[in-house]
């Protein structure tokens, strides 16, 4: 039995023999079995354990186990230790060491900078340091390794900025001053963030110097080198392809050794990728030489899926993303450059745990796989050591077994603290004088566990809140966190004021988001806790309300929240921004929206242009007078980032604009084609090809082709031999809305299925569809002669609950809207209602019917007026449906005559917009109608008003251009030239 099975089970049975001593020796009887659900499996027998501390992950979700001071981290280590048997920490604190003291920083991202404000004060005003965290895991007899580094020292500012936070946040001080240091594409344009091309010694040796300093100074036993990459920069998905790597040095390797100019000839992938990873592995042999000096040992992250590469983000188990760098791994055993393999959780990690224990079988290098849940026997057997997720909340919840409520009086905060959690768990009733009493325990796990135990079991004692109220006071973070949520769950006003007390005076970025958190779980009934809070002298108090009321969405606090958009703070004029877009169905909301539009600071302009476009956006070219003047105001910004703008955010200010843009209509991505083929400004220039070549949108990968990612290149300003001719196409009079004839395969039985009844898009001018199915009472199209020579139709059959309904997410408002459709009856008994509104609102609605084969319209104050008009039985028949929305005032004509059946009916005096055409076919049962060639058109913004407009042409040219258009639209890609070719090799084995 090795020494950390010996200390398992001895707390173990120190465990089962505390519980019956303190029941008196009675019946009570140890069970092996757990007393609640445990994210991680404690060390079995033989089995090595190691815990995995990502410390910034735990400083900035407050439910994770706290590890913010130097009482905190102690107390993790001896539940670790104690409880699973860890016997070694990983220490992710060494990454987080060299973003705040070897980086540069940009203030101006605002949701990372709140998190670097907190890391900073805990690292330097707390009294934690990377040694101090080592010196305590030596104390308790732990090893502890640093963890980061690698292929991760940040980024460049634009690499980050779409999503609207401001600039990637952080970058290594000598890799920011050495941009050639990085990764190169193909064509010398971009630069990869993240790792450096181990090509270049001198960046080799830097790196090497950075990992000797920081195990040097904190005094690690080993460090693991991390290997993946936090970021969305990376196009391709495929394990033969990088878009990096061409930087000059292996480019003149290449040649040497194969002749072959990789720049601009054909070549072999898998030689490219084995040459960078020879540079690597040079850079692992100066690394060992250098740490085995300070007697400091080396791990290796190793991709399950992918061992021969660097390992994949968590976000995506096939997209690797820090490139492909060959990972040799066969002569890293072969030297001895590597003292461990450590598996990590991209995938499944026991097939590669065998054959690294294969690999390295008869030498002294150890495997770890990364498993919370436990691992095989087999591999125990053979000595692979097992890594566990250290943030996982039920880590700190103590002993496996029960304990009575007589642990309470112990001396270990372990057994105190499980006490505690099965009072959270209901297991065990504590009265509330010993909870108050625990919220003033040495143990900062103990007193956390008594707030939470508050929480859970709603106690509104007013004593017990009191003592919470105090706990809001309490030095350590973990606490105050909890201590908030719970007063902000269970507490009156003035409980809340004192929430708005401790952040005043104790900001920290983990407690504004437990705050947050709890805050917008409050009852609506509650809304002057946010009115109270908007009005605080603290600005960092007022940016926590305001992202409090994101969601769900609080009309009642709208009218405060829009007086945030003069806010003296920066911070809170950006958290509004991005808040907004939950209200931007309110008028006024988008209104403060384009004020923040033209904001003195970058990074709100960024997040108000995001929240617009994403309202306002089409991907069709119906455009309302709202969108259009935003996209007036967009273009102006854009083009403000050329040549001679000298402000901060001259590399990364453009990135939300040119995104924007792009989300908000097609004529959005004319502007910045037409800034693309200008050749008066190169700067401009440059940032429209990265804008309409390198899309990065939010939290997610744009995947793309070899192929394709080479034509974007090709459209790059520096690689023209003369600029390709561009002009936007003259703006029309009329703009479709929605058009539909049900001809394409967007009705078809799988897309319904698939989209459970609902098909389209909000964006499109196909129109978002709904109600829709297979089954015999929903809508759905059907083989039939269409209205005008097409050969399906939609469906309408007779329901008395149900209706189908198309709309766009952007409502018209403004000049005259054009209906027109078909409806076939199939007999006297078929019954439709028609109404065109504003989402289910009524007070305004367009209505009439046909039913007992007459037309009936809806007057004023709902009286239904029959028009006389006779409806044919079981033929199509025209509806053309004028609003004229000036006027208030909408007519109605039918059949190939246009027979007006009603004029000028009046809508009302309420403000007026519509996005929604609803069917409700009604009648006897079994009867049904059938609807086809539905067109809503609309007067044209962007053309000057007093023209005439025909809308029987208007009608006949838009169906016209859109005969045998199936789906959506959307403007036409940019246009590419033909690029080098190259081989593609298979996977290396």
């Amino acid at each position: 039995m090795d020494s950390n099975c010996w200390r398992t089970t001895l707390w173990r049975l120190l465990a089962a023999t505390f519980v019956v001593l303190c029941s008196g020796g009675g019946s009570r009887a140890f069970s092996a079995e757990p007393r609640r659900t445990f994210q991680v499996k404690p060390a079995q027998a033989n089995e090595h354990l190691t815990c995995y501390v990502s410390s910034g992950d735990h400083h900035n979700l407050h439910y994770a186990a706290p590890v913010d001071s130097p009482q905190s981290v102690a107390e993790y280590f001896e539940l670790v230790r104690k409880v699973y048997g860890a016997q070694r920490i990983y220490w992710r604190g060494m990454q987080a060491n060299l973003m705040h003291s070897h980086s540069v920083t940009r203030p101006e991202n605002f949701y990372i900078g709140d998190y670097a404000e907190m890391e900073h004060d805990i690292w330097h005003a707390d009294g934690l340091t990377d040694k101090s965290v080592v010196e305590e895991a030596h104390r308790q007899g732990l090893e502890i390794w640093g963890f980061g580094l690698g292929m991760d020292l940040g980024w460049f500012p634009v690499d980050d900025a779409a999503k609207g936070y401001g600039p990637s946040f952080w970058q290594w001080k000598l890799l920011a001053a050495h941009p050639e240091w990085a990764p190169i594409d193909r064509y010398g344009i971009r630069r990869k963030s993240g790792p450096i091309c181990y090509a270049y010694p001198e960046a080799r040796k830097a790196l090497v110097k950075l990992f000797a300093a920081l195990t040097r100074e904190a005094g690690y036993d080993g460090v693991i080198v991390h290997t993946y990459l936090e970021n969305f920069q990376t196009r391709i998905l495929k394990d033969e392809y990088d878009e990096f790597g061409f930087n000059a040095p292996i480019a003149a390797e290449y040649k040497r050794r194969y002749g072959i100019d990789i720049l601009h000839e054909e070549f072999d992938r898998g030689k490219l990728s084995r040459l960078r990873g020879e540079y690597f592995t040079q850079f692992l042999r100066e690394l060992r030489d250098t740490l085995k000096q300070q007697g400091v040992k080396i791990g290796m992250m190793m991709g399950p899926l992918y061992p021969d590469y660097p390992s994949p983000w968590s976000h995506n188990h096939h997209m690797i993303v820090s490139g492909l760098v060959y990972f040799d791994r066969r002569t890293w055993i072969k030297e001895g450059l590597v003292d461990s393999f450590l598996v990590w959780c991209s995938g499944n990690p026991f097939p590669l745990a065998r054959a690294l224990v294969e690999d390295t079988r008869g030498t002294a290098i150890k495997v770890e796989l990364f498993s919370s849940g436990g691992q095989p026997d087999e591999l125990i057997s053979e000595g692979v050591q097992r890594v566990f997720m250290g943030s996982y909340d039920t880590v700190e919840c103590g002993y496996f077994q029960a304990l009575p409520e007589s642990a309470l009086g112990s001396d270990d905060s372990i057994a105190r603290l499980t006490v505690f959690d099965q009072a959270v768990q209901k297991q065990t009733t504590i009265p509330n004088d010993r909870l108050i009493l625990a919220m003033r325990d040495r143990s900062v796990y103990v007193r956390r566990r008594a707030v939470i135990a508050v929480g859970k079991l709603k106690i509104k004692a007013p004593e017990v809140l009191d003592a919470v109220r105090t706990a809001l006071l309490d030095p350590e973070m973990g606490v105050r966190s909890y201590a908030a949520e719970v007063l902000l769950k269970l507490g009156d006003r003035e409980s809340v004021r004192a929430v708005y007390s401790m952040l005043d005076q104790h900001h920290r970025m983990t407690v504004d988001l437990a705050v947050t958190s709890a805050l917008a779980k409050t009852p609506k009934d509650r809304d002057e806790y946010f009115l109270e809070g908007l009005r605080h002298r603290n600005p960092d108090v007022r940016k926590t309300v305001v992202r409090a009321a994101r969601t769900p969405p609080r009309p009642t606090v709208l009218p405060a929240l829009l007086t945030m958009a003069d806010d003296s703070s920066a911070h809170v004029r950006w958290q509004l921004a991005e808040v907004l877009g939950t209200y931007v169905r309110e008028p006024e909301a988008r209104r403060a929206l384009e004020r923040l539009l033209v904001d003195p600071h970058a990074t709100v302009r960024g997040m108000a242009a995001l929240k617009l476009s994403r309202s306002l956006g089409s991907n069709s070219l119906f455009i309302t007078p709202e969108a259009a003047r935003v996209l007036d105001t967009l273009s102006g910004l854009f083009c403000r980032y050329n040549d001679s703008y000298r402000g901060v955010d001259r590399e990364w200010g453009w990135r939300c604009i040119a995104e924007a843009l792009l989300l908000l209509n097609p004529r959005g991505r004319d502007r910045l084609r037409q800034c693309l083929v200008q050749r008066d400004d190169a700067t401009m220039a440059e940032n429209a090809w990265y804008a309409l070549a390198i899309r990065n949108t939010s939290v997610t990968w744009n995947p793309v082709e070899w192929d394709e990612a080479e034509a974007s290149y090709a459209m790059h300003p520096r690689l023209w031999q003369e600029a390709p001719a561009f002009s936007p196409k003259p703006e029309p009079p009329v703009l479709a809305y929605i058009v539909q004839d049900f001809e394409g395969d967007l009705f078809s039985a799988a897309n319904v299925e698939k989209g459970k009844g609902r098909v389209g898009g909000y964006a499109d001018d196909c129109g978002y569809w709904f109600t829709l199915g297979e089954q015999e009472e929903n809508s759905r199209v059907v083989a039939l002669q269409g209205a005008r020579g097409g050969k399906r139709a939609m469906q309408l059959p007779r329901r008395e609950r149900g209706y189908l309904t198309a709309y766009r997410s952007t409502g018209i408002s403004q000049g005259k809207i054009y209906v027109s459709f078909s409806l076939r009856l199939k007999s006297r008994d078929s019954a439709v209602y028609i109404r065109l509104a504003q989402g289910s609102s009524q007070k305004t609605s367009v209505v009439f019917r046909v039913t007992n084969g007459t037309l009936k319209v809806n007057g004023q104050k709902g009286a239904i007026i029959d028009t006389g008009y006779t409806v044919p039985m079981d033929e199509w028949l025209r509806f053309r449906l004028l609003v004229d929305l000036p006027k208030h005032t909408w007519s109605l004509a039918v059949g190939n005559n246009r027979t007006e059946v009603a004029t000028d009916m009046q809508l009302g005096p309420e403000s007026l917009s519509f996005n929604r055409l609803t069917f409700h076919s009604l009648g006897k049962d079994g009867t049904v109608s059938y609807l086809d060639d539905l067109l809503v058109a609309v007067q044209n913004p962007l053309v000057p008003e007093g023209q005439t407009i025909d809308w029987t042409v208007v009608e006949q040219t838009i169906e016209n251009q859109r005969h045998g258009q199936r789906a959506k639209g959307g403007a036409a890609a940019v246009p590419v030239a033909s690029t080098p070719a190259v081989v593609s090799p298979k996977r290396s084995e």
